[in-house]
């Protein structure tokens, strides 16, 4: 788990990843570059670049409370068996660029998966792709979405070229 860092924390610890590159990192299984569990996390202005994993090429999240990810970059990251970068749990997400991910099944870019509320804004998600459904984002089980000011440009998929999403 987490080929370059991985934070297991209590719910309430605070981690943050700011200005920080993981390049040409892999795990066995979640998070090819970082993976974060049970804890509140920032990660800002970061980069993640040609990293590989079961789940979550570049950034695997679980069971946490409260993630924000802000102005960070995701290029090149590919998830071999599952979800690209896996979210499940964020209160926001904004102004990063997401370019030429791959997955495997679902989610080229992104799959947020169980999580109530989810904001998305200022992403630019360019030439990801998914052999099954969602070439930019999956988005599973989530209860409330707001996505502002997005641009899809190139993406690929089986289902939802662009944007796959089920409840």
């Amino acid at each position: 788990r987490g080929g370059a860092l991985y934070t297991f924390l209590f719910y309430g610890a605070l981690f943050q990843a700011v200005r920080c590159n993981f390049s040409n990192n892999s795990a066995d299984s979640r998070g090819g570059a970082l993976n974060l569990e049970k804890s509140t996390s920032l990660v800002k202005q970061c980069i993640f670049r040609d990293n590989i994993a079961q789940l979550g090429g570049g950034l695997s999240i679980h069971e946490t409370k409260n993630i924000q990810l802000r102005k960070s970059t995701f290029i090149e990251n590919k998830a071999t068996k599952f979800r690209s970068q896996c979210i499940s749990a964020f209160k926001d997400i904004d102004s990063c660029y997401l370019v030429k991910n791959k997955d495997l099944t679902s989610g080229g870019a992104m799959h947020v998966v169980n999580v109530h509320n989810v904001s998305i804004s200022l992403i630019k998600f360019i030439r990801n792709n998914a052999y099954g459904r969602g070439g930019a984002i999956v988005l599973d089980a989530v209860e409330f979405l707001n996505v502002f000011k997005c641009l899809f440009i190139t993406n690929e998929a089986e289902e939802g070229g662009a944007v796959n999403v089920d409840y």
